[in-house]
């Protein structure tokens, strides 16, 4: 059986339904290095359907720098960092940090 035919093809009907799994496919996409452009397209329709949770700028930031847009992920990334609460912000500071030297 195909299994990326399977999962893709719920992912993108369910896309259609009122909860939509933005944040769900988007890391999919990402995860299976596949549709990286609708996994950016998700990620931010995530962000904007969750005013902006913190995480999801991160999850943004690890597809646009595997899609090759440095700059734009270094700020997704910077947002993650700067929005995260004081338990997550050493966590989500150092995955900035983390990414900048990766992308140099």
């Amino acid at each position: 059986a195909d299994n990326n035919k399977r999962i893709s093809d719920y992912l993108e009907k369910s896309i259609n339904n009122p909860n939509r799994p933005y944040k769900d496919a988007a890391n999919y996409y990402l995860e299976t290095n596949q549709n990286l452009d609708k996994a950016e397209t998700y990620a931010t329709k995530a962000i904007e359907a969750s005013n902006g949770a913190f995480y999801l700028y991160w999850l943004k930031a690890r597809i646009l720098a595997k899609n090759g847009k440095k700059a734009e992920a270094l700020e997704a990334a910077k947002k993650a960092a700067d929005g995260a609460p004081d338990n997550y912000k050493a966590e989500y500071q150092g995955n900035y940090e983390r990414l900048m030297k990766e992308l140099k």
